[in-house]
């Protein structure tokens, strides 16, 4: 500090001290971390006690529910030192505002995933940005965000109409397919088919036209490996000819019932045994034509008796070649059977 001394005393060696002049060394350049100046009032070195701090206002920091918060205070930008309105120092515990667990900070609203028949899914959530904790909407802690797996939680494909079985290929169920398990489902999406086979059945595709056997005639399938057929029905033969050489057919699918034969005369009458077609009775004899609708034996004998009686042998013969066309072999038979 610097003071005046005794001036009024006539005395040179006078050192008496005037106290009521005495006052603390000021410098105008003093500060709290340079106090080592020259006193702008008597020019001495001095240390300049309570220098100036130079303070800038710091707004109080809110605690979190992990860091504690700090208390307004003015802060010097030179040592650092905090002090209230009134400049005295806060330190120690006094700078700080305590924890508040519920002081979370939150982003925004997570959307729940859910979960599928192959995957666990997630809850709505929000995170808080200090402890990392889940949070619901209401702001309760989520312990643990898994949703486990659904097992109807399936993904479905559009619907699959059943494809039917038929007598040569297995068909396929109405189904639909789960894209996330690949597993086979029924409308309801919940009851799985294990099995979409459809065993092959009775599913034939008949034709209409018959086919014919010796026996009778059926309808065949007409699919490629199946050998299925309906009950064999009989032939319906078409109307005999009355010719045994002509096969007789059957008219419903055209088969033959009766085949083909060859005349035979094994009494030598002159017709055939079979259908009574007049034959040759002597070997190599020249086949007569049809006797079917000719005159009756009695009536022939009648004849040739009554032709030879008028013409005679030789011309009953020409008589006989023109209206029977016979051989004079038949002609001889015919006496013969008198």
């Amino acid at each position: 500090m610097h003071y005046k001394q005794c001036s009024g005393c006539v005395d040179p060696d006078c050192a008496e001290i005037d106290w009521d002049t005495a006052e603390e060394h000021s410098c105008a350049n003093a500060t709290c971390v340079n106090y080592e100046v020259t006193c702008d009032i008597c020019g001495l070195p001095a240390s300049i006690n309570n220098a100036p701090h130079s303070l800038k206002n710091v707004e109080a920091i809110q605690p979190t529910c992990t860091e504690k918060g700090a208390v307004a205070h003015k802060e010097c930008t030179l040592c650092g030192a905090w002090l209230d309105e009134e400049g005295n120092e806060i330190i120690g515990e006094d700078r700080e505002i305590p924890i508040v667990a519920t002081n979370h900070s939150f982003g925004e609203m997570i959307d729940e995933i859910a979960a599928t028949c192959s995957g666990t899914g997630t809850k709505a959530h929000k995170v808080c940005i200090y402890c990392e904790k889940n949070f619901d909407a209401d702001g309760n802690v989520i312990a643990d965000l898994t949703l486990p797996v659904d097992p109807n939680g399936h993904k479905f494909t559009s619907w699959n109409s059943e494809i039917p079985a038929t007598c040569v290929s297995a068909g396929t169920k109405a189904h639909m397919t789960c894209t996330l398990c690949e597993k086979n489902y029924e409308s309801d999406g919940v009851t799985e088919i294990a099995d979409l086979t459809i065993p092959t059945n009775d599913n034939h595709d008949m034709a209409t036209e018959w086919t014919g056997v010796a026996d009778g005639h059926y309808h065949v399938c007409k699919r490629a490996g199946c050998e299925y057929h309906d009950t064999l029905a009989a032939h319906t033969p078409n109307a005999d000819d009355g010719d045994c050489t002509t096969a007789i057919t059957c008219s419903v699918c055209g088969e033959t019932t009766t085949a083909a034969s060859t005349h035979a005369d094994t009494d030598t009458n002159g017709k055939c045994d079979a259908c009574g077609k007049d034959m040759p009775t002597t070997p190599g004899g020249d086949e007569p034509t049809d006797d079917e609708g000719g005159l009756g034996a009695g009536a022939i004998v009648g004849i040739v008796v009554g032709s030879v009686l008028v013409v005679g042998v030789g011309g009953f013969a020409l008589v006989w070649f023109v209206i029977k066309k016979k051989t004079w072999a038949e002609f001889l038979a015919i006496f013969k059977k008198g």
